[in-house]
């Protein structure tokens, strides 16, 4: 499975996310602050 190098724009907070948690973080937003974030925000690890 994909892992995901997460960086939210907002808050700056960073963690490596799975395939099934990038698509849930995508849509409810970053799990610190809950700022939109966008795949941009992502990359792969």
């Amino acid at each position: 499975m994909s892992s995901y190098q997460f960086r939210c724009p907002e808050c700056v907070s960073q963690l490596t996310l799975e395939r099934p948690e990038r698509v849930a973080t995508l849509e409810s937003g970053c799990p610190f602050c809950g700022s939109p974030i966008t795949p941009a925000n992502f990359a792969t690890a």
